[in-house]
């Protein structure tokens, strides 16, 4: 594995960062992420960390971060996700 093969990895979701309708409900009711996903993610994130540094790790997450930041903000403004823990 090499940065290329980082980068040019398709997104977990669509790239586009808009919210789509629903996001928030089918997170909070757990359907979004399944563990499967999580432990391959975990995996790569591994694999990436043999080759990249951190910093470059952190750039390639970024965009994906802020999504779901978002994502995690509305969530709790609708009270649909807890509010007495940080966001991240």
């Amino acid at each position: 594995m090499n940065e290329a093969t980082v980068a040019g990895a398709p997104p977990a979701a669509e790239s586009s960062s808009a919210l789509r309708s629903g996001d928030v409900e089918r997170l909070g009711d757990g359907q979004c992420v399944g563990w499967q996903l999580v432990d391959q993610a975990r995996a790569l994130l591994v694999a990436a960390q043999r080759e990249l540094p951190a910093g470059r790790i952190r750039e390639l997450h970024s965009g994906p971060a802020a999504r779901v930041e978002t994502l995690v903000a509305r969530g709790r403004a609708e009270g649909v996700f807890r509010t007495d823990l940080p966001i991240a």
